[in-house]
């Protein structure tokens, strides 16, 4: 409705801590896309950013760092089904189809963001998935603002509770202004 409207729309998803342990979060952010895959016409896609905002990162101080290798695979992979590092159209749907694997405490934001990307890419088009922003949002701080400005599939931050005390905002208007 916004859209149709003109404004702008932010949309946000993001999983949860039990999905993130259960290895499901870019399964679960997935889904949550689904609806905007199949009912927005490609020209609206221009008036849209997404923000990866992880539910279980929203105001705690923890964030989904980078520190951490992780990569998707697909369950066709493991059974030698199929090569995909990316969506694998036979394992859409399936609730444990997509894992990530080498979890261990934190969750490397730029992999979900990449994998979104790679999402929107092979059902959208290249071109929607190139030009989208996809924004960061599980609570940005002034130390982690630079590691994640630095990764190539996140585009900006969505900041919340640290965007009401002006020395910590500042620090991550800072470390944005300074990120490529």
């Amino acid at each position: 409705y916004a859209l149709s409207k003109g404004l702008k729309v932010i949309f946000c998803f993001g999983e949860t801590a039990e999905h993130r342990k259960a290895g499901l979060a870019l399964d679960v952010c997935k889904m949550m896309l689904w609806p905007l895959i199949a009912g927005l016409p490609d020209e609206d896609w221009k008036d849209l950013v997404l923000s990866y905002e992880p539910v279980w990162a929203i105001g705690t101080g923890r964030v989904a760092t980078v520190d951490v290798i992780v990569r998707l695979y697909c369950y066709h992979t493991s059974l030698n089904q199929c090569d995909s590092w990316t969506a694998c159209v036979p394992c859409m749907g399936h609730s444990d189809a997509f894992r990530l694997k080498g979890i261990k405490d934190n969750q490397e934001a730029e992999s979900v963001h990449a994998g979104i990307r790679s999402f929107l890419s092979e059902f959208i088009s290249p071109k929607v998935a190139k030009e989208i922003r996809i924004m960061y949002g599980g609570s940005v701080k002034p130390n982690s603002a630079v590691e994640l400005g630095m990764q190539e599939n996140i585009d900006g931050f969505l900041v919340g509770g640290a965007s009401l005390e002006a020395q910590p905002f500042s620090q991550i208007i800072a470390a944005a202004a300074n990120t490529p």
